[in-house]
C-alpha cells in the first residue's frame, strides 16, 4: 500500500508539474544592429516570467533604463512575443571647441566615455554638460555655456561636437 501511495504522489506531482507551468512563447527581436540578441536577453532573462501586460510594460521600462534604445514596442501573438526596437545612434567622435581651460584628453580622464557617450542618448549628453558645468565652476568659470551639434554621418552612427564659451573667471573685487 505504501508503494501504491508513493507511485501515485510522483504521478500527480509529475502531472502537476505540466499542468501548472508557464507557457512557453518564441521571442523573437527586431531592429537591433548594434545591441546583440544575447545582450537584450540577459538584461530582460529574469522578467520573462510570464506575458501579461503589466510584465511587458516592465520589459520596455528595463531596456529604455539602458539608455541604449529610442523606442521599443512589444507585441505579444498567440506564440510569440516580438521585441521590435531602434538603436540610439552610436557615436563615432567627440569634438570640443572653444575650451581653454581642459584639453580633450584631460576632459576624457575626467569623465568616463562609457558613462556618457556609449550611444547619442540626449540625458546622458545633457548630464554630461551639467557635470561639466560644475567642474567648470569649482575653477571659477561661473558663466560657461555649452551647446552641442549633431553630425549624422551614417546608418544610426553620428559625431558631437561641443562649442564651449568658457566666459571669464569670476573674481571678487571687494569684501565689505
Amino acid at each position: 500500500m505504501k508503494i501504491y501511495n508513493f507511485f501515485i504522489f510522483f504521478i500527480l506531482l509529475f502531472f502537476l508539474k505540466y499542468a501548472f507551468s508557464a507557457e512557453e512563447k518564441n521571442i523573437k527581436i527586431i531592429g537591433n544592429t548594434f545591441v546583440d540578441n544575447e545582450v537584450i536577453f540577459s538584461i530582460i532573462d529574469d522578467k520573462l516570467t510570464d506575458y501579461s501586460i503589466n510584465n511587458l510594460n516592465e520589459i520596455i521600462k528595463i531596456l529604455y533604463a539602458t539608455g541604449n534604445f529610442k523606442n521599443i514596442e512589444i507585441e505579444n501573438l498567440e506564440n510569440t512575443i516580438i521585441i521590435t526596437i531602434e538603436e540610439n545612434p552610436s557615436i563615432k567622435e567627440i569634438n570640443f571647441n572653444g575650451n581653454k581651460r581642459f584639453a580633450k584628453d584631460e576632459i576624457f580622464e575626467l569623465f568616463n566615455k562609457e558613462d556618457y557617450f556609449t550611444t547619442f542618448n540626449e540625458i546622458k549628453i545633457n548630464k554630461f554638460i551639467n557635470d561639466f558645468s560644475e567642474l567648470y565652476s569649482t575653477y571659477g568659470y561661473n558663466m560657461v555655456q555649452f551647446d552641442y551639434e549633431i553630425n549624422y554621418l551614417e546608418e544610426n552612427i553620428v559625431d558631437i561636437n561641443f562649442s564651449i564659451n568658457e566666459g571669464n573667471i569670476s573674481q571678487i573685487n571687494k569684501i565689505y
